[in-house]
């Protein structure tokens, strides 16, 4: 069968090259069709909004560690209570007591100008802070910190002691009355 289709085409071949190939054009006609695509420049309005967005995601995370470091730094009681276990502790046990004390506090007193005295302190254990940032291992100020974590303390010791005091009293005065 091969023989067959080899025999007619050489008997043929006159009628296959009636044309004359240009190969010169046909491969570079071939060559434009195939170059590269061409790659089009991104939107000018685009890009610039690609650029807006990577501004403000430089300026933001930028800001975010600036605060953050600040935040960190700014906690001086942080380096000194982490570097001594007895002042950690004792830190912990003032401040949950002050807090629940403090609450107890509030529940039963309606009169706000008691609790002046704690607010105060408040004021001047922020300075107190404050003064840590100049100069962290002064035992001055943390002595005068854990005095002032006492004063609150004995502060709110005795406005509950004052209060079960009057309710006793008056518990004790309505039964007589009753009586």
């Amino acid at each position: 069968m091969e023989d067959k289709l080899k025999h007619w085409i050489e008997t043929q071949r006159d009628d296959f090259d009636l044309y004359e190939a240009d190969f010169e054009a046909s491969w570079k006609n071939i060559a434009d069709r195939v170059s590269e695509p061409k790659v089009e420049a991104p939107k000018p309005k685009r890009a610039l909004w690609i650029s807006i967005a990577a501004s403000v995601s430089v300026i933001l995370l930028t800001c975010s560690v600036f605060l953050y470091s600040q935040y960190k730094s700014s906690d001086s009681l942080d380096v000194i209570f982490s570097g001594n276990e007895e002042l950690a502790e004792a830190r912990d046990y003032y401040t949950s007591e002050i807090n629940y004390k403090l609450t107890a506090a509030k529940e039963l007193v309606k009169d706000q100008q008691v609790f002046k005295d704690i607010d105060d302190l408040d004021v001047a254990f922020d300075d107190l802070k404050k003064d840590l940032k100049d100069d962290v291992h002064n035992e001055e100020v943390i002595i005068a910190m854990v005095e002032n974590y006492q004063l609150k303390l004995k502060i709110l010791n005795k406005i509950l002691s004052e209060f079960e005091k009057e309710r006793n009293r008056k518990q004790k005065g309505g039964k007589n009355e009753n009586i």
